[in-house]
């Protein structure tokens, strides 16, 4: 049985809140999934319609956590089915709706199946600048307090006083920074990709270093480029599937020898352009990448990249943080092949001084940074190892 779990940037794991749900005893969260007929369709939709008036749906749809990414049918009972499974609407047994005589295919594994097996709440978020969330255009909207906030925040929102934070890429610092805020309210973190790294010391922010670094070897670091509009968004915003497609090959353990992503480049020859025809590896569809080029088609690239542009705010401003131990449990997984290590294998390398109570550090052989697609199975079943340990 595959239990395949969406993984984006970050994903929360939310425990059972107080009150309430206290005189349960002990026993899992109730979670009842609620599939609407032809909801939200032409001028009879609900959520806040404005002038057919449904409050219950209104009120249904304001405290739900809704599947807003799914992949529809042209007609509802196979949509329902994919709704279910995660599965294409297609493949799970039911071509149409009123086939009467169709049913779900009994191997098919449902989302309440996972969550009542495995008893959790997952909540998975766009951060801001990406999806669906909000995008400021400002790049000090992007800050590390700000991101943090949105985390703490929405844990909040949920009614909840604890929650497990995994995150992948930049939400791996975003999980450890909440971590080291706010330990009340998380109480262990799962890492993808980036190890935890504490505040250096010294007078010289990253990014200026980098530069500096850069001038001398004749290499530049690709936050550097990353700091520059002109050599970013206002070249990956002409070809959002091009730039995509690129990222994603390029940095995963599918790249061919010598053509993979590099953190370090001369400068003016970063190119996010893949040579055509592409060859998708097994991990990324078709669908999967329209999808991605759909978001970033109306999001843009700008949000995601004011990340990087705070790296030196961030860093400026969180002296008290210096040498910083995470005290929380904490797991590790990377793919073998990811090039963050080649920058951070330092990090890597003494996670069992900065994280004392580390369970385990894992590098998954073949794979690239793209690990929670590349592997899903694997990721997934360390992941549920480590929490059935807490």
């Amino acid at each position: 049985m595959k239990y395949i779990f969406s993984f984006p940037l970050f994903m929360l794991v939310l425990m059972h809140a107080e009150g309430n749900a206290a005189a349960l005893g002990g026993s899992r969260p109730n979670v009842i999934l609620v599939i609407t007929d032809d909801q939200g369709y032409g001028p009879v939709g609900a959520h806040g319609h404005p002038w057919i008036k449904t409050p219950n749906l209104d009120d249904l749809h304001g405290q739900s956590t809704r599947f807003t990414r799914f992949l529809v049918s042209p007609t509802c009972s196979p949509t329902r089915a994919a709704l279910m499974s995660g599965r294409h609407p297609l493949k799970n047994g039911i071509t149409h709706t009123i086939l009467e005589r169709e049913r779900m295919a009994l191997s098919t594994v449902t989302l309440p199946q996972v969550l009542a097996k495995a008893g959790y709440h997952v909540v998975a978020p766009d951060q801001r600048g990406y999806g669906k969330s909000d995008k400021p255009h400002e790049i000090e909207e992007y800050n590390i307090f700000k991101l943090t906030g949105d985390i703490i925040g929405l844990v909040q929102a949920l009614g909840r006083k604890e929650a497990i934070i995994i995150g992948h890429d930049w939400g791996a610092p975003v999980a450890w920074y909440c971590s080291l805020l706010r330990p009340d309210l998380f109480r262990a973190l799962v890492l993808l990709s980036v190890p935890y790294s504490p505040r250096g010391g010294g007078t010289v922010p990253p990014i200026v270093a980098a530069k500096a670094a850069g001038k001398v070897s004749g290499r530049e670091f690709y936050q550097v480029t990353f700091q520059d509009p002109s050599r970013t968004e206002a070249v990956f915003d002409k070809d959002p599937r091009g730039t995509l497609t690129s990222m994603l090959i390029g940095a995963s353990g599918d790249a061919k020898s010598g053509a993979g992503w590099n953190p370090w480049s001369k400068p003016g020859k970063r190119s996010t352009r893949p040579q055509a025809p592409v060859q998708l590896p097994g991990w990324l569809t078709r669908s999967d990448l329209d999808f991605y080029t759909t978001q970033f088609e109306q999001s843009g690239f700008r949000g995601g990249l004011n990340w990087y542009r705070n790296i030196d705010f961030n860093w400026l401003h969180t002296g008290f943080l210096m040498g910083a131990r995470i005290s929380q449990p904490t797991l590790f997984v990377a793919g073998e092949r990811d090039g963050v290590l080649k920058f951070m294998g330092g990090a890597y390398e003494k996670l069992e001084e900065n994280v004392p109570r580390l369970s385990r550090k894992v590098l998954i052989p073949g794979k690239g940074h793209w690990i929670q697609q590349e592997d899903p199975q694997e990721v997934n079943r360390l992941i549920l190892e480590f929490l059935k340990q807490l």
